[in-house]
């Protein structure tokens, strides 16, 4: 794949970024965090920013490299198949972070038993402009799902990189040491006449981590990114969008292979031994955006931007066992081959809005907008069992009797208007805001969903949710400003949660549908601190989010005398409540250089299930990191030490069993850039420079403490990434 893509762009020749921009030097905006455009400093919440020069010289790779050096923010690594699952916001991930693609969705998450796994992970670094990252509740500007956060990827477009010429292209190839993997970047732009063009090929390929025991992987990945722009930029030009991204991969699951002894728990002789797991599994996103921006005060509004797409996301997950059984005196040698397929496709349309206007006491930025949008989610579990002795082929597999829908057909359909004005009275700005959300749902149940759950009848749901905030920020000078910030977040129940169904009889037990699930909430208050001067920046934030009706699936629910089975269900449980506090600072350090800067950030949070008294596992320990970066006069090199470090969690909910706790760790990473020509940059760094052996607590969250493979969920120990730039 990298050598096709190298010889299709043979001609062309590739970027040179530069260094990330002090933050104390200049106002840094942001669009998708506030829907509006609007500076960092005036949003009453904590926004982080990561830009693409900031990527470029961290030779970011993935979406767990870009917040690495963010405190608070978190990726979790499942391990070697499954990769990396998604976004953690202050102890919140999974579903209830909204992770967004130029404003648009990406898939959720969805997993059933140790085969299937459908993740969030549908994003290529190398395309992106931008990252910005909300935290804590954001409903009352993104609706449904922004109950922990948001985090807005923005891709290039050809407006960035046309700025003094109708012409660009670039290349970048790099490799890094801890997956052996390779990536391939071609980018062309051109300007012709009102038509500004873009497109961008990147290519990755790679195997597994060079940690212990890790299992034996390879994986190929493609992100292609074509954009158009038709007329002048920010006067209505018309914008097309379109983008390609897939993952194949291959993994040799030799940690479930081996021999498991049920005896015990079925009082007569009941052995496995698993003697080969193979795993195929493929993943894509294909993404169509249309829309316009206007900056210059069309009807009656002083920004406006419209935004229809449409956007397909496909996991199929193929594994290959071969095992061995020993049941009450019957030996038996079998093949079982599962496909688990996880598809969801949406199309929407947005209307973004801003005017500004002055009453005889304050001036005012009012927002205001307008979406809705159409979700269809699909999965299936099928397979077959294979008898080496008898070659009998069966679909009963195990308990499961393929095909298997572990919930019907859905579709959703969200609406949703808010509202939201900047009062400003001379230093003091109030936000209020306000969003009203209308959430549908309703099931298709085709025979393969009917036949697995006689007699259950599927549940439509129709819900409004209103989510208010208010904001108030004090610019007390030029230097220094506060906020505080009251902010409502909601998630509304998921089509896997409210039909969920399964019925065993083998095994005695049925999942039942829930019309009466309620939406997760959240209620946030945040209040901060910033400085921003000539040589020294900072922010300090305090947080308290308080969540209610956590839904967890399979409950006990009941019995059914008729049939004999255990009811379970997915029921509204769990009030959690989590509180910290967060810093950030940038200082330049004159007595030394004046191109040295020292950077720190810390993150401190602490849960809390407020019904049951207990620590809420999900919550990351105490770390930080403080870095040094040096930038030459001449702008041609550069370079980075950066220290990473977290606490051991010792607060547990350990009430049914002891949890694994990794050690707390301190790693360093150092990174730089050197230009010997105008058209031409080399990057490299060396990551965890010690050597040391560290495991993020997040990636062992739940984990028994006497687990056999703990040195599995090791993170890498030092490895190397370098990269190679050129301009045309």
């Amino acid at each position: 794949m990298l050598s096709a893509i190298a010889l299709a762009f043979a001609p062309v020749a590739a970027l040179a970024t530069v260094p990330a921009t002090n933050e104390a030097e200049i106002e840094t905006i942001t669009v998708e965090a506030a829907k509006i455009p609007m500076s960092a400093s005036d949003i009453t919440s904590s926004i982080t920013l990561i830009d693409d020069a900031r990527i470029s010289q961290e030779l970011a790779q993935t979406i767990d490299d870009l917040v690495r050096y963010e405190p608070g923010v978190d990726v979790v690594d499942q391990g070697s198949r499954f990769g990396l699952s998604g976004i953690s916001i202050r102890g919140i991930g999974g579903n209830r972070v909204k992770i967004e693609v130029d404003g648009v969705a990406t898939s959720e998450a969805f997993s059933v038993g140790s085969y299937s796994n459908a993740s969030r992970d549908f994003v290529d670094v190398n395309s992106l402009k931008q990252v910005e990252v909300i935290r804590g509740p954001a409903s009352a500007v993104f609706g449904s799902d922004a109950l922990g956060g948001v985090v807005s990827f923005v891709t290039k477009g050809p407006y960035d990189l046309l700025h003094d010429s109708d012409r660009y292209a670039d290349l970048s190839a790099g490799f890094n040491s801890v997956d052996a993997s390779r990536v391939l970047r071609v980018t062309g732009a051109a300007r012709t006449g009102k038509l500004s063009t873009l497109l961008r090929v990147n290519a990755r390929d790679g195997q597994e981590q060079d940690v212990v025991d890790a299992d034996p992987f390879t994986d190929e990945s493609l992100n292609l990114l074509a954009r158009f722009e038709w007329g002048e930029y920010g006067n209505g030009a018309l914008g097309l969008s379109i983008e390609h991204f897939e993952v194949d991969s291959a993994t040799e699951v030799d940690s479930l292979e081996g021999r498991q002894d049920f005896s015990a728990q079925f009082g007569f002789p009941y052995i496995i031994d698993t003697t080969a797991i193979a795993a195929d599994d493929r993943k894509n996103r294909t993404r169509l955006s249309l829309g316009q921006d206007w900056l210059d005060g069309r009807f009656g509004t002083n920004y406006l931007r419209w935004r229809a797409y449409s956007q397909d996301s496909q996991t199929r997950q193929d594994t290959y066992e071969t095992r061995e059984s020993f049941i009450a005196g019957t030996a038996s040698a079998v093949t079982r081959d599962r496909r688990f397929t996880f598809d969801q496709s949406l199309t929407g349309l947005e209307i973004n809005a801003a005017s500004e206007f002055a009453t005889t006491r304050a001036s005012h930025l009012f927002a205001y907008g307008i979406e809705h949008e159409r979700t269809d989610t699909e999965q299936l579990r099928d397979g077959r069992e294979t008898d080496l002795i008898s070659d009998e082929i069966s679909a009963q597999v195990g308990p499961d009797l393929y095909p298997v829908r572990d919930f019907p057909k859905s579709r959703t359909r969200r609406s949703g208007i808010y509202l939201q004005d900047s009062i400003a009275l001379g230093p003091v700005t109030i936000s209020p805001g306000l969003r009203w959300d209308r959430y549908e749902l309703e099931p298709v149940s085709d025979s393969i969903f009917a036949e697995d759950n006689p007699g259950i009848v599927t549940a439509t749901l129709d819900e409004d949710r209103v989510s208010p905030k208010l904001g108030v920020l004090w610019s007390i000078s030029e230097q220094w400003s506060a906020y505080a910030q009251y902010a409502e977040g909601f998630r509304a129940p998921p089509a896997n949660d409210v039909n969920v169904g399964f019925t065993n009889f083998q095994f005695g037990y049925t999942t039942l549908p829930n019309p009466d699930l309620k939406s997760e909430t959240s209620v946030g208050y945040e209040t901060g601190l910033r400085y921003s001067g000539d040589a020294v920046s900072w922010d300090l934030a305090v947080f308290d989010t308080r969540y209610d009706d956590f839904i967890e699936s399979f409950q006990v629910v009941g019995f059914d005398p008729v049939n004999q089975l255990i009811q379970f269900q997915s029921v509204n449980v769990d009030k959690v409540d989590i509180a910290g506090a967060e810093f950030k600072g940038q200082f330049l350090l004159p007595l030394f250089s004046e191109q040295l800067t020292l950077r720190v950030s810390a993150a401190y949070a602490k849960g809390k299930n407020r019904a049951t008294g207990t620590p809420l596992n999900s919550v990351a320990p105490l770390n930080g990191i403080a870095g040094l970066d040096f930038k030459h006069d001449s702008g041609r090199w550069g370079t980075s030490l950066v220290a990473r470090a977290a606490r051991r969690q010792n607060n547990l909910d350990e009430s049914a069993g002891a949890l694994l706790s990794p050690s707390g760790y301190a790693v360093f990473d150092s990174f730089g850039y050197w230009q010997p020509s105008e058209n031409t940059r080399l990057r490299a760094g060396i990551y965890n420079l010690t050597d040391r052996d560290y495991t993020a607590y997040l990636d062992v969250q739940g984990v028994p403490a006497d687990v056999t493979n703990a040195a599995q969920y090791q993170r890498p120990g030092r490895h190397f990434s370098i990269a190679i730039d050129w301009t045309l």
